[in-house]
Order: C-alpha cells, then sequence, then structure tokens
C-alpha cells in the first residue's frame, strides 16, 4: 500500500474545542477529576499539566518588564 492510500484509509483525528482542566497534578484520578468539574462547574474535555507552569513563568517575566518600564 503506498502512502495516498494509506492515507485514505487512516482515519483522521477529531478535532473537538472546549474547556480543558491544567494544573500541577495529572488528573488521572476520577474522583478528584469530578470534584474539579464540579468546583467550576465547566464540561472539561481533557486536561493537561504543563500549561500551568507556562502561565507562571510568563506571568512572572511579564511582571519583570512592567516593572523595568516604570523606571524608565
Amino acid at each position: 500500500m503506498n502512502t495516498n492510500q494509506q492515507r485514505q484509509h487512516t482515519p483522521w483525528p477529531k478535532l473537538e474545542f472546549g474547556q480543558i482542566l491544567t494544573g500541577e497534578k495529572l488528573v488521572d484520578n476520577v474522583d478528584y477529576r469530578d470534584n474539579l468539574k464540579a468546583i467550576y462547574a465547566i464540561e472539561a474535555i481533557g486536561g493537561e499539566m504543563e500549561g500551568s507552569g507556562l502561565y507562571t513563568s510568563a506571568h512572572d517575566k511579564k511582571s519583570g518588564l512592567d516593572c523595568h518600564q516604570s523606571h524608565l
């Protein structure tokens, strides 16, 4: 089977849009996940654990830039 034939027979991934749970812990415990969904009243479609670190890092750098600009 050549590449084109293989592409035609391979199902494409389903693209979904929605909210995701994020944090410093892996959300693989069903009770923990359901508790978070209830607290924030969301219907999450997934979860990840790197985004909060990226946000924190970017937020810290922005704060440093704001401080630097105020002294110019």
